[in-house]
């Protein structure tokens, strides 16, 4: 994988809206679509491993200011080496 902010804010959101994601919590994909103002295939497509043969798949800077708002992350943070660590829900806490 590139070490670019762009192939980390979209490993950031593939780890969770991506069903084998890490983070994963069903409906955010859709949620995410929602908040974006674009087509849920967007946030399908964007989270693709693999695009399509001359597929570009970038977030603009208001898609991804609007990313980082939805997952309540600072951009400044896929500046550096890791992304930030997911925020807990209510359960999660509870439960560790």
């Amino acid at each position: 994988m590139s070490d670019t902010v762009e192939e980390r804010l979209r490993a950031f959101v593939r780890a969770r809206i991506h069903p084998q994601g890490e983070f994963y919590r069903r409906g955010d994909g859709g949620a995410l679509a929602k908040a974006l103002d674009v087509d849920q295939s967007w946030v399908s497509r964007y989270v693709d491993p693999e695009p399509a043969q001359g597929e570009k798949r970038y977030a603009n800077l208001d898609q991804a200011l609007a990313i980082c708002r939805f997952f309540g992350v600072s951009l400044d943070s896929f500046q550096r080496e890791t992304p930030p660590a997911p925020r807990q829900s209510r359960e999660q806490r509870s439960s560790a």
